[in-house]
């Protein structure tokens, strides 16, 4: 009989994060990793689809958050994430909405900017807005063929009966149909004076 070597598995020991408050109360954590070949910025409120007050809203929100600022529209902003090479995403969770970027480097002031620009100054263009609500809407016939999905508002509302996190991610179809651009900026400017 022969006997299989153990294979020892690595230690990682993650980084202490830097942590700071700015003035306006806003907490930064700075985690630094010498080895990594990128670097991954995130700005978010604690806000998201458990907080909402119509079905969506995060969704449609953080959709519209990179596609066009008060400065650039939604063609010029995006060839200046690709000239840098970055990558920008929305996000949008139970708690969290927000946008989140990555680059490298060398392009960090850059990258910063840009994600400035499109935290504070977002267009909510109503014309980007009947995109992404066409979107959203146009999925929800793909989402619910997947088990998957399925399977996770079952288990949310099995976990969480009657609590905002049983709410779907993206509201429902219906919910998505009833809002409006104004609706958006409302909310997003109520987010955004809470943080201050």
């Amino acid at each position: 009989m022969s006997v299989v070597a153990r294979h020892q598995v690595p230690q990682f020991h993650f980084p202490e994060p830097i942590t700071t408050t700015t003035s306006n109360g806003a907490r930064i954590f700075m985690v630094p990793m010498e080895t990594a070949t990128t670097v991954t910025v995130a700005v978010f409120a604690q806000e998201g689809y458990s907080t909402e007050p119509i079905g969506g809203l995060a969704a449609l929100t953080a959709s519209l958050l990179p596609r066009g600022t008060r400065y650039r529209n939604e063609f010029e902003f995006a060839c200046a994430v690709d000239r840098l090479g970055a990558t920008l995403l929305p996000i949008n969770a139970s708690r969290k909405l927000g946008v989140t970027i990555v680059g490298l480097p060398e392009h960090t002031e850059q990258l910063i900017g840009l994600l400035t620009e499109c935290i504070l100054e977002p267009a909510f263009d109503p014309t980007e807005f009947d995109k992404a609500r066409t979107q959203l809407l146009a999925s929800f016939p793909l989402q619910l063929a997947q088990s998957s999905y399925r399977a996770r508002r079952i288990f949310s509302k099995l976990r969480y009966p009657n609590h905002p996190y049983s709410r779907p991610t993206n509201g429902t179809p219906a919910s998505v149909a009833a809002i409006e651009c104004e609706q958006i900026r409302q909310w997003y400017s109520t987010i955004l004076q809470s943080s201050k």
